[in-house]
């Protein structure tokens, strides 16, 4: 059970996971939608290697989604909009509720 009611997650992101690197170059899986809730606005953030980059946009969805945001993942916001980007995942948090037992919250940091 999440803190969170299906009524927060008003946005859907479609996400491409980064899988890794092949012998062409860097391998994303299948395009997924996630329903979510998404905030624009620059922040400052540490990526997986420690450097501070600049976060455009993130992502707050259902912890359960947390496999599909690794760092590099392709996310595509504001579909169908003139504001439609693709962006990448620079770093995805997940905000246990721990013994409260409310479920969990991701928080994914857009380029």
């Amino acid at each position: 059970m999440s803190a969170f009611t299906s009524l927060q997650w008003v946005h859907t992101v479609s996400v491409q996971p980064f899988q890794g690197a092949g012998s062409f170059g860097d391998v994303w899986g299948t395009a997924q939608d996630v329903p979510c809730f998404l905030a624009d606005g620059a922040t400052l953030v540490r990526n997986s290697n420690g450097d501070e980059v600049v976060s455009q946009s993130r992502v707050f969805a259902d912890a359960s989604n947390i496999d599909l945001f690794p760092a590099g993942s392709k996310v595509t916001v504001n579909a169908g909009t003139a504001a439609e980007r693709v962006a990448r995942v620079i770093v995805a948090l997940n905000h246990d509720s721990g013994s409260l037992r409310m479920g969990g919250v991701l928080e994914a940091h857009l380029t």
